[in-house]
């Protein structure tokens, strides 16, 4: 099992190319890799082929050898994102596995954003105290759905919301 997030998953992404893509033996062992926000690429329309020629996008919860990626945003992404996008090119997206439609349901996510900043270096607001098992100064909102456009793939807005 592979998990990394952004600067973590681009180097998940050289150890699974390097390493893993290349040998059917290694790849047999590959519960599978979380990369999250770390833009892999794929022929569009596909799940193989890009970034990875043996190691395929997870399509369901019980693959294993299989990796989910996506990027995710609270908007619409603006057209000079660095996530999400593969600048320039017309045959490959970044690829967007849906966590939530592995388990076979809808796919729906709930996702939490902080309304209040976090005391300290890290008050941008990216963590929510838990109390009584439920999120204290968070919203949910049901809010993603795949995105595919040539060149793009990620986890965004069905439509649009308010604050």
């Amino acid at each position: 099992m592979l998990i990394g997030h952004s600067q973590g998953s681009f180097v998940l992404d050289k150890l699974v190319k390097d390493e893993l893509d290349k040998r059917a033996s290694e790849r047999k062992r590959l519960v599978s890799a979380l990369l999250i926000g770390g833009n892999i690429q794929v022929p569009i329309n596909r799940k193989v082929g890009g970034d990875f020629k043996h190691v395929p996008a997870c399509t369901s919860g019980r693959q294993n050898g299989c990796v989910v990626a996506y990027s995710t945003f609270d908007t619409v992404p603006p057209a000079d994102a660095l996530f999400g996008r593969v600048p320039g090119s017309t045959t490959r997206q970044v690829l967007c596995v849906n966590p939530a439609s592995l388990s076979g349901d809808h796919g729906k996510l709930r996702s939490y954003f902080t309304t209040v900043a976090e005391p300290g270096p890290l008050s941008a607001g990216h963590y929510a105290a838990v109390q009584g098992g439920h999120p204290v100064g968070v919203r949910a909102r049901p809010l993603y759905g795949h995105l595919h456009e040539p060149g793009r793939g990620q986890l965004a807005p069905d439509q649009p919301h308010g604050g």
